[in-house]
Parts: structure tokens; C-alpha cells; sequence
């Protein structure tokens, strides 16, 4: 169905719980889709840059305790639970906990499928879903193999839900997820200490390499991709963010140094592995309050 904001704001709340949606985009319609199966419920949506913000005044004692699953299809997003930032791809997915508050961020038009499910589905230690939670799962990661498709192909044929099997499908879908996952997130490995010490090394070392991510960080410290992300989680932060803010660090900093004066805020981005202009206009407006140009004209007065 076609919705403006107000009615997307309606559907959402009435969905997932009381919910703050904001966007740059004046004349906003999506294109929306909800189904359900017993107490599993989906929202297959197409949209417009927006910002849902599920804060703490939102979430009563009340309401239902559920988890969600936010499959990337299209576009880019971001999301944020317990200080953790997930940046999510198309073919990406997260887990996120509703009693929580948390932040989802779709910077530019975009599709995803989110599933909520009753928090009681989960035959997880609440300690183990909270090391779970808002981080990402690629097609690179053993589970991320099996289950992404399978999300993906529930994304474009909702109608195979109607069916008799259709609750035991998802069921088992849910199961997998939160088995896999955990069973990864407990494999042996190196002190989260050790991992996440050498795996900013090795990052540091290698900012201006625009293709820098997790894929490529796990393989140089020949271990997993989720078993990187878990060492960052306990250590309570994300591999992606880590990089984004090393990278920012060092621009503001070669922002800040006369030196540089000679150098466009393209250039100095670049050295970093932030190849345009835009880009890096809006990461760091968004993460320092101003942009590139006006903090560097704030502090060398030019």
C-alpha cells in the first residue's frame, strides 16, 4: 500500500510500539506491505530517507516483550542498541531487542523486511541475545549463508505465509537464526582483548583503503567474520564503527593542521578512504555537529 508519513507513523507505532519517525523529505510516500502469522509479524518496506527513534520515553512496562530482525534489500541503514552501531548493506541483516531502546537510520531511498517475533520464541540466555543484538550478519558469515536467502526469499514471496506450514517455517527460520548465531558467538577464539587490540592495528594501518571492512580485517587476523564482530560487541562497539570513527579522527585531525591549508576536504578525506566530498560532508556533520568545511574554518579562522 501507498502511505504518506503520517500513515507510516500509524502503521509503525501500531505494529512495533510507540515510535518518534522524522525526515528531510517533504512530500514522503512509501510503499508498504504487512503480513502475519500467528504472533510473527512482517513489514516489507520501500522508502524515502527517514529516522525511526524508539527512545526510553516510548517503552512501557507493558508492552510486549519481542525482538526484531531488520533485513537490508535495497539501500543502506544503520542501527543503534546498546552503544552499538550496526551499518547494515543489501543483503545484510540484525536482531534487535524492542525493550531497548534503539535508533534506525535509512539515510537515502531503500527496502527492508523487518520481522518482530515474541521474545519467549528465543531459547537464549538474555546475556547471550544482549551480545547479539545489533550486530551485523553478512552472506560472508557460515550463518549468514543459509539464513540471509531464506529471509530474502520471504521478502518477495509473502504469499508462501498463507499456508498451513507457514508458522512452523518461520518457527524454524527464527530457531536457526538464534541458534547459529549463538553457537558462533560462544566458538573459541583469542581474549576479545587480543582481537579487537590487533584487528584496530591492523585498521589504523590501513584507513586510506576505501574497501576496509570487516571481510577483509577478519582474513588478515585469519579468523571469522562473526567471531571479529563478537570480539568488538563484548569489547562494546562494531567493527564498522570503529573504522568510521578512525577515519574521522584522523580527517578532523589533518583538518585542524595549517599545514594542510593547501589541501581541499576532498583530498583529506581521500587519505582516509572517504572518496567523496558528500560523503564526508554528512558522516562528520553527523558525528561532530558541523561540517568539514565549517569546523576547519572554525578553527584555523579561514
Amino acid at each position: 500500500m501507498d502511505v504518506d508519513l503520517s500513515q507510516l507513523r500509524a502503521l509503525a507505532s501500531g505494529q512495533f510500539g510507540a515510535m518518534k519517525i522524522t525526515t528531510p523529505i517533504e512530500d514522503f510516500r512509501a510503499d508498504v506491505s504487512l503480513t502475519h502469522v500467528g504472533d510473527i509479524h512482517l513489514f516489507d518496506m520501500r522508502t524515502p530517507p527517514h529516522t525511526v527513534d524508539r527512545n526510553a520515553s516510548f517503552i512501557k512496562p507493558t508492552d510486549p516483550a519481542t525482538y526484531k530482525l531488520s533485513l537490508q534489500i535495497e539501500g543502506n541503514s544503520s542501527l543503534t542498541q546498546y552503544d552499538r552501531e550496526a551499518l547494515l548493506e543489501p543483503g545484510m541483516l540484525a536482531i534487535y531487542n524492542s525493550h531497548i531502546p534503539y535508533v534506525l537510520n535509512y539515510p537515502a531511498p531503500q527496502r527492508s523486511l523487518i520481522m518482530q517475533f515474541p521474545a519467549e520464541y528465543v531459547q537464549v540466555s538474555p546475556s547471550a541475545m544482549k551480545r547479539i543484538t545489533a550486530l551485523p550478519i553478512t552472506k560472508d558469515d557460515r550463518l549468514g549463508k543459509v539464513a540471509i536467502p531464506l529471509f530474502e526469499q520471504l521478502a518477495i514471496n509473502f504469499e508462501v505465509l498463507e499456508g498451513p506450514h507457514a508458522g512452523s517455517l518461520l518457527r524454524s527460520a527464527i530457531d536457526m537464526l538464534i541458534a547459529v548465531f549463538s553457537e558462533e558467538l560462544s566458538s573459541d577464539g583469542p581474549p576479545s582483548s587480543e582481537v579487537v587490540e590487533r584487528a584496530a592495528e591492523y585498521i589504523d594501518a590501513r584507513l586510506s583503503d576505501p574497501d576496509l571492512g570487516p571481510t577483509i580485517v577478519a582474513e588478515a587476523l585469519f579468523i571469522s567474520v562473526r567471531h571479529l564482530h563478537s570480539q568488538f560487541s563484548e569489547a562494546g562497539q562494531s567493527v564498522g564503527n570503529y573504522i568510521k570513527r578512525a577515519r574521522l579522527e584522523r580527517i578532523r585531525r589533518d583538518l585542524a593542521n595549517p599545514n594542510n591549508a593547501d589541501l581541499s576536504v576532498k583530498e583529506i578525506g581521500e587519505r582516509y578512504g572517504i572518496m567523496t566530498a558528500a560523503h564526508l560532508s554528512r558522516v562528520f556533520k553527523t558525528e561532530y555537529g558541523e561540517t568539514p568545511r565549517e569546523f576547519r574554518k572554525r578553527i584555523l579562522g579561514a
